[in-house]
């Protein structure tokens, strides 16, 4: 994979479309379950959201630490969408050459705008940013 500070954000894709975060990594969200959050943790809310199943192929030649991947997501007018990490989980630890994980990670987001979900995926050392749009 490219180091390097300066990243680059790629055009929208669908929910189970793969874009690539770095040269033969690539990164998708293969499913969007609206649902019920309930929070568990100091700082969290309950209330309706969204578990958002995130995939991470590795065709690179090279294991890959997926400890600086970053998965955000927003709605409406780029409202940031509250994480619930304690009933979410996170991609990590590494992925080997030619292997594949997903995680499903929660998110707090109205009702109402569950369509204009947009989740950004992003790795510490990929030059690309992966914007996945919800209702495309």
């Amino acid at each position: 994979m490219t180091t390097g500070v300066a990243s680059r954000t790629l055009r929208p894709v669908g929910v189970g479309e793969p874009a690539e975060l770095a040269r033969n990594l690539f990164a998708s969200v293969t499913h969007v379950t609206p649902t019920t959050l309930t929070a568990q943790a100091p700082g969290e809310t309950s209330g309706p959201g969204v578990f958002v199943t995130v995939t991470v192929r590795n065709d690179t030649d090279a294991p890959v630490d997926l400890d600086g991947l970053a998965v955000n997501a927003h709605y409406g007018d780029r409202i940031p969408a509250a994480p619930v990490r304690s009933i979410g989980a996170a991609l990590h630890g590494t992925l080997a050459p030619g292997g594949s994980k997903s995680a499903r990670y929660a998110f707090r987001v109205p009702k109402d705008q569950v369509g204009s979900i947009r989740v950004d995926i992003e790795h510490s050392a990929a030059p690309n940013v992966v914007v996945v749009d919800v209702g495309k």
